[in-house]
């Protein structure tokens, strides 16, 4: 089914009311053929969940098979990626799968519930809807939940209260790591630090203690830190695993959610700059020192950022993906901020993608021609589209 992105006469609360009523599973099965393999996985005896990611094939079996739904996707029809993130609801789901903007999930949704025409017109559902039995909490399964919970917040707060300024002589490996990945060190942010002693472990294998670049997840209301970034580097600053095992945040809390957050290197102003990798971000931050830059550290989450209160000017340093997926990531957060009244500006990268690879970003523009490589910002005119 393919529908023009169009607003839906709906209420969003109705169209999920309505699917937790009538199940995600069956809406995800008829909506994204994608999200089958990860249900029937989900639903297999053995056990297995994970699959390999429907939005990045990888020829290694064992790195691909990092996708799956969540515990209660038939309520909520969340799905998870290692690589591309947490999606929480249905809605994000369709939007991850089939690379749709939310006016047109919703309407897709809408549609086959039957409480929407094609045309856009409401009506009422040919299905019965009945308010699905809510289970009294188990006191024993919420008070694990809550002490886990605690306990990654304090190791949290123990790893970043033990981390390094990167200018200290002991963080050396993270200023090399810089170094070669052609980053200079006057970009260094005052919010990324280093821990000498990490613990490294993806897809279940375990590559023991490592140095790692931190940074912390800022919520949109910037009031507190929602989880840490780790980019692992090895004593002579190189990658410890590539890249799609090198850079992960910690543990997530269960009562929390990376959406909407972002690694800020400086404290957002009325114009900021963001994107999706640590690095691309210091690369631009060296473009526009006076800028201050966020990283989401994926496409999704660069999707789904919310912008702190003071912000009314929002450049997008997008990646260019062969896959269109930082590309589109950068459209849609550029299309929903532009819906709330701000303004917003999108760039990407002049350069073809070279022969082979998958992406070029703006750390790879940085290393080729420096700050001569990136736009010419009219700044009297950014200025007055940001007052």
């Amino acid at each position: 089914m393919s529908v023009k992105p169009r607003r839906a006469l709906l209420e969003v609360s109705e169209v999920r009311r309505a699917a937790q009523g009538y199940g995600w599973d069956k809406i995800l099965s008829q909506l994204s053929p994608k999200a089958n393999e990860a249900i029937n996985a989900y639903r297999d005896s053995s056990g297995r969940r994970k699959v390999e990611c429907p939005n990045h094939r990888s020829k290694s079996k064992s790195e691909g098979r990092n996708f799956t739904v969540l515990k209660d996707f038939v309520e909520t029809g969340g799905s998870a990626c290692n690589t591309c993130g947490v999606k929480s609801s249905g809605f994000d789901t369709l939007m991850f799968l089939e690379r749709w903007d939310f006016p047109t999930a919703m309407l897709e949704v809408g549609i086959l519930l039957g409480l929407v025409t094609e045309h856009g017109a409401t009506k009422r559902p040919s299905w019965r809807y009945q308010q699905p039995l809510q289970q009294a909490p188990d006191p024993v399964q919420e008070a694990r939940k809550a002490a886990e919970a605690i306990e990654l917040r304090s190791k949290m707060r123990r790893y970043w209260s033990e981390s390094l300024p990167l200018t200290h002589p002991d963080a050396l490996p993270a200023r090399l790591y810089l170094f070669n990945r052609g980053l200079r060190a006057r970009s260094l942010s005052q919010q990324l630090r280093y821990h000498p002693r990490m613990w490294l472990q993806h897809e279940g294998e375990k590559y023991g203690f490592h140095g790692a670049i931190l940074g912390r997840f800022i919520s949109p209301d910037m009031s507190r830190s929602v989880n840490i970034n780790r980019i692992f580097v090895t004593h002579d600053g190189r990658k410890v695993l590539p890249e799609e095992g090198n850079k992960k945040p910690m543990a997530m809390p269960n009562d929390d959610t990376l959406t909407g957050s972002c690694v800020w290197l400086d404290k957002p102003g009325p114009i900021v700059a963001v994107g999706e990798g640590v690095e691309t971000m210091i690369a631009v931050r060296g473009a526009y020192p006076a800028l201050p830059v966020g990283a989401t550290t994926t496409a999704t989450l660069l999707a789904g950022l919310i912008l702190p209160a003071q912000v009314q000017l929002v450049l997008v340093f997008a990646d260019k993906d062969v896959s269109q997926t930082g590309q589109t990531a950068a459209a849609s957060l550029i299309t929903r901020v532009k819906s709330q009244g701000l303004t917003a500006k999108g760039y990407l990268p002049g350069l073809a993608i070279p022969d082979g690879a998958k992406s070029l970003d703006w750390r790879d523009v940085w290393e080729m021609h420096g700050p001569h490589g990136f736009p010419q910002l009219d700044w009297c005119r950014v200025a007055r589209l940001a007052a």
